[in-house]
């Protein structure tokens, strides 16, 4: 099979991550990936680990861009279209129109609404396939994109490759000392880019006030990037919390990164999966996530689940991790033990291949 994967994305985020694993997955089973790409860093990084990629142009739904995509259809003979975003699901119902091919298309909550106009909902037609990875997502698509829920769904959730992600306690201790941190220094990570929903200025409050009341040096590790960033750095600096910026680190840095964290905290209440809730659980990580989105459905037993929106309750569960190292630790083989069993990597490689047989040329 010869499959587009079809992405609009400005840079490496959590869906890019998956759709990279739905390639290795094809690719090692004698399948193709095409990646179809907007401009950007992302294309780079892609050929970067071997993929096949094509760059459509700026990030638009205009003739160009649909006459681009109908050429690569047409001349690497792809069977089959996987899109991420409202915007790559247009452009493949647009080429559809000169070159039938199936449509997949994965649905990611995200924090703008959606629009529900008539066109919306004339491209949800182009959809062969409505892929979920929660349960939250099937219920979220029902209320809010019912004419996207009408149309055959299959829910595949993300998986880890627990080679990859495993506990690294050298790798933890070099970014440590890279950030001049001692052993006796507790530190919270949050890794995550810095968008509306992510709620990084919420974990920051939760740390201001654990600060006040806690024995020990915390430090706040936060590793992301985005426009917004400036600005949320200027409102971290003035809460007093100790906090160190690790930029947008690549993802082979990212185990060293969990192991540097004595707690991972991923207050955001808008994940459709979590990949990063996963990956650190994976590494054998403490983990604290919020009773909202699909964290805590892919958390289980494998993680701490605090409220939403209760800051003060997620200043204690933080402390009294911080304070329990052996209570961190049991955790920590929990929720290596869930990842295993629940999402390896090879279930939602072979669950795609599955997928995309049915789907047919």
């Amino acid at each position: 099979m010869r499959i587009a994967i079809v992405m609009g994305a400005k840079g490496w985020r959590g869906s890019v991550t998956s759709f990279v694993k739905v390639a290795e997955g094809l690719e090692r089973r004698g399948h193709e990936a095409h990646f179809l790409t907007a401009v950007g860093p992302v294309p780079e990084r892609l050929r970067a680990l071997g993929h096949q990629v094509v760059e459509l142009g700026a990030k638009q739904t205009g003739p160009r861009e649909v006459m681009a995509l109908h050429r690569v259809l047409r001349d690497r003979r792809i069977d089959a279209i996987y899109a991420d975003t409202p915007r790559d699901l247009r452009l493949a119902a647009y080429a559809g129109l000169m070159r039938s091919c199936p449509v997949a298309y994965r649905y990611n909550v995200n924090a703008r609404p959606p629009r529900g106009h008539l066109g919306d909902k004339l491209f949800a037609r182009a959809v062969g396939a409505l892929v979920v990875l929660s349960h939250w997502v099937e219920e979220r698509v029902a209320l809010q994109e019912p004419w996207l829920a009408a149309r055959p769904m299959v829910r595949i959730p993300n998986g880890f490759d627990t080679e990859v992600f495993r506990p690294d306690p050298a790798g933890g201790a070099a970014v440590r000392a890279r950030l001049g941190l001692a052993p006796e220094v507790q530190t919270v990570l949050c890794a995550s880019v810095f968008a509306p929903g992510k709620r990084q200025g919420f974990l920051i409050e939760a740390l201001r006030r654990l600060r006040a009341r806690h024995p020990a040096r915390v430090a706040c590790l936060l590793a992301g990037g985005s426009e917004a960033h400036a600005t949320f750095r200027d409102e971290a600096r003035a809460s007093g919390v100790e906090i160190h910026w690790l930029g947008r680190p690549v993802p082979e840095e990212l185990p060293a990164i969990y192991a540097a964290a004595d707690v991972v905290a991923q207050p955001s209440d808008i994940e459709s999966f979590g990949n990063v809730i996963g990956e650190a659980m994976a590494c054998g990580r403490a983990v604290v996530v919020p009773d909202a989105g699909a964290a805590a459905e892919v958390a289980g037993e494998g993680a701490v689940i605090a409220p939403a929106a209760d800051a003060e309750r997620w200043a204690s569960l933080i402390g009294e991790l911080l304070l329990a190292p052996e209570r961190r630790a049991a955790l920590g083989v929990t929720a290596r033990q869930r990842i295993e069993q629940e999402f390896p990597v090879s279930r939602m490689q072979d669950a795609h291949i599955a997928l995309f047989e049915r789907l047919g040329p």
